[in-house]
């Protein structure tokens, strides 16, 4: 054992495992998981799942818990936009995942949606909604602010408008396509939308938003024939 009082074969499944072990497949290691959580080394995350006291409220060890819990769960909402790096960690409070067999619980909040498989990514075991479906998803939660962070990670606007229309019965679709239909400019802020919406309502034309000047700059908002560059908001925005 090692000073902490984890036996080391239980030391390498759980690194091996990503930090997250599920006791109903280690028959054998029933013992030592039993000691580890009487000395408060590891402690449940979900039934019969385990992990590292002081790592278990991580949203990466809790995401690895569902899967183990159900490996056909797919993650979404907050915590798919999380893991897709569209929102901070510290935004996300609850872990959404659609199951057909997992229960809510706690930190856990469980729908029985389906997810139409062309919109699932896999990561290292992890099953979760597209980036594309996430905004789309969000969007009613968080506002067309998510469309705008979508935006500037590359996420194509006609990958958003493709995930809305494989998901015809989710209500506030209505208020999803109308966001996305005044995206057509491409704001990758809520800032550059303002810019965007009034110098369309004021009749501008000629302009071009997020162009690229050189590999290294983006003008917000440029009029290519009159050399003018207007930026809106910059990297640390």
């Amino acid at each position: 054992t090692n000073p902490l009082g984890v036996h080391s074969d239980l030391l390498k499944v759980l690194a091996a495992a990503g930090g997250v072990i599920n006791r109903a497949l280690l028959p054998r290691f029933r013992g030592q998981i039993s000691w580890a959580v009487k000395t408060g080394e590891i402690v449940r995350v979900l039934p019969a799942i385990y992990a590292r006291c002081g790592e278990a409220e991580s949203l990466s060890v809790r995401v690895r818990a569902v899967m183990q819990a159900d490996p056909d769960a797919v993650i979404v909402g907050r915590a798919a936009a999380v893991l897709h790096g569209l929102l901070h960690e510290r935004e996300c409070r609850a872990i959404e995942v659609a199951s057909e067999r997992l229960h809510t619980r706690g930190w856990l909040r469980v729908t029985r949606r389906r997810i139409p498989v062309e919109l699932i990514s896999t990561d290292d075991g992890v099953r979760v909604s597209s980036a594309a479906l996430t905004v789309v998803d969000l969007i009613p939660v968080v506002g067309s602010a998510i469309v705008d962070t979508g935006l500037r990670c590359r996420i194509r606007l006609e990958d958003m408008k493709t995930a809305l229309g494989a998901i015809p019965w989710r209500s506030g679709n209505r208020e999803r396509a109308k966001v996305l239909a005044r995206s057509a400019s491409r704001p990758w802020s809520p800032a550059e939308r303002v810019a965007h919406e009034a110098l369309t309502a004021a009749g501008v034309r000629g302009w071009k938003a997020n162009l690229a000047i050189t590999s290294s700059a983006i003008a917000d908002i440029a009029f290519e024939e009159l050399k003018l560059v207007f930026e809106i908001d910059g990297r640390t925005y």
